[in-house]
């Protein structure tokens, strides 16, 4: 199952290839596949924390998922919905092959991330409160230039 969303995942983001958007450098990759939940969660902040992110949001993704796996439901719910904020504000700019993988996203990987914490109405604001304070707190070139255009 996890290979086949991973492909699914992959096959999506050849267009951002393509389009020479950033990618999850290699070792990073493999670090999130691995079945060690510190492995994955120092992979995943690596993720969170680096510039590229802020430019291409959608690289959170692979590490929601991988976290989910790795069993970190509120972790793989905090960057789901991290990329999810960010993405929206990026669709407003960029409209290239960006729809179909949040389209993609929400369809496959959203169902097996946010359930757990859904079902927990507490565990879901303090999810939601985290991805607030984290966007107030990191840059976004995406939200200053929807502020700078009115």
């Amino acid at each position: 199952m996890k290979t086949t969303l991973s492909a699914l995942f992959l096959l999506a983001l050849a267009g951002a290839v393509q389009a020479g958007s950033p990618t999850i450098p290699a070792v990073v990759q493999a670090q999130l596949a691995s079945c060690d939940a510190q492995i994955v969660q120092r992979a995943a902040d690596g993720i969170l924390r680096s510039p590229q992110t802020l430019l291409e949001p959608s690289l959170l993704i692979s590490a929601a998922i991988d976290q989910r796996y790795a069993g970190n439901a509120d972790e793989a719910a905090f960057l789901y919905l991290a990329m999810r904020l960010r993405m929206a504000r990026q669709l407003q700019f960029e409209r290239d092959w960006r729809p179909e993988l949040m389209s993609l996203t929400e369809q496959v990987q959203a169902p097996l991330i946010m359930p757990l914490v859904e079902a927990d109405p507490a565990r879901a604001r303090a999810v939601v409160q985290r991805v607030l304070a984290w966007d107030r707190a990191t840059p976004d070139p995406y939200r200053e230039r929807a502020l700078a255009a009115g």
